[in-house]
């Protein structure tokens, strides 16, 4: 038996899927509208920085959190610390997204990178014309 999770999306929706284009991203999207759909992404932020220094974060609803998890970040003990202190309200959303940017952009764009490289070698292979 195998045990499947679907994530939901980026947005908050119930999933990923095909015809929400805002609940998801893929490789082929430009670097741009990359960027702008995971700054959009639902945290689990409070309504103001005030509330969110005091009260803490709630990194189980965070979508940004569950990128990072799931695709973008190895080392758990990273992973803990930034939970931690999203808790404690210590680490805001907004530099929460821009670390998740800069990491999914780097991935992208070297992802990107290596396609355009090898499409040729790929196409010869596969005798595509």
């Amino acid at each position: 038996a195998t045990y499947h999770y679907l994530l939901a999306g980026i947005d908050g929706s119930d999933k990923m899927a095909k015809r929400n284009p805002n609940s998801s991203f893929t490789f082929n999207e430009t670097l741009n509208s990359i960027e702008k759909k995971v700054k959009g992404a639902l945290t689990g932020g409070r309504k103001n920085k005030k509330e969110q220094q005091e009260l803490g974060g709630e990194p189980q609803k965070c979508m940004i959190y569950k990128i990072l998890m799931y695709h973008f970040e190895e080392n758990d003990e990273i992973l803990a610390d930034e939970f931690e202190r999203c808790v404690k309200g210590e680490l805001l959303c907004g530099e929460h997204k821009a670390q998740c940017v800069d990491k999914v952009l780097k991935f992208i764009k070297n992802h990107q990178e290596k396609k355009e490289k090898l499409i040729d070698k790929a196409r010869e292979l596969l005798d595509i014309d």
